[in-house]
């Protein structure tokens, strides 16, 4: 997820770690002024199996009522210690990605959709994103971009259905995003991009584990002014 914010005007170098581990391990040699971990008391390194213990932050947020306290920004600014701004995420695309994404020639205009998360119970039944499209064919002049990871659409013989899913980096499926005249997904990480990038969103959500009545979006999901948060249990 590096390139999420490798091109953040503001910062002046991404470092990668291998896992959480070498990150805490780095904290010890005292390379840096300051250091905040944003992640939840108990949470263990899933390439190590090793527990660390937060020494600063809200160590009373954990994966059991996180969804509860509020939006995600808000959270884990919580679990560093941070200040907390209500402010919509931003993203930075490099002209680069502008351009290759242009190349494409993506017909417009376009609605993208989003049906397939890596957690199954996030999503909605296929058949339906089918017939979604097929109105949207059916009524509009725009054409049905699908991203992911897999698609749910499945007629890839008809010229104004096209499958993006697995072709793109993250930062060129938020390029796609961004053109788009309209985002339709699931609560998953491409709407929280299309979020990022001022593409107005109907989210798809539900049910998730215990939690049920959750917002995890900050800005203009959050308010409604730029997105409409259909839920069903």
């Amino acid at each position: 997820y590096g390139d999420l914010i490798r091109h953040h005007p503001e910062l002046d170098r991404v470092l990668d770690v291998q896992c959480y581990t070498e990150w805490r391990i780095l904290q010890r040699f005292r390379l840096f002024d300051d250091s905040y971990d944003l992640h939840f008391e108990g949470y263990h390194c899933p390439v190590c199996e090793i527990y660390f213990g937060k020494k600063k932050g809200d160590k009373s947020l954990n994966f059991k009522n996180y969804y509860d306290r509020g939006n995600l920004l808000q959270v884990f600014s919580n679990s560093a210690g941070l200040p907390v701004e209500n402010v919509s995420p931003r993203i930075y695309i490099p002209e680069a990605v502008v351009a290759k994404v242009a190349s494409w020639n993506i017909p417009a205009p376009y609605i993208v959709i989003h049906g397939r998360a890596r957690q199954a119970l996030r999503g909605w039944q296929d058949g339906k994103w089918m017939l979604l499209a097929q109105r949207i064919l059916e009524k509009s002049s725009y054409s049905v971009v699908e991203i992911g990871l897999g698609p749910v659409l499945d007629n890839p013989a008809n010229p104004r259905i096209l499958n993006y899913c697995g072709r793109t980096s993250l930062l060129e499926m938020t390029e796609i995003i961004r053109k788009s005249r309209l985002f339709v997904g699931i609560e998953s990480g491409p709407a929280h991009l299309a979020n990022a990038v001022g593409t107005f969103g109907v989210i798809i959500t539900g049910k998730y584990f215990g939690f049920s009545d959750y917002l995890p979006y900050s800005g203009a999901y959050a308010d409604g002014s730029n997105a409409r948060i259909l839920r069903h249990e």
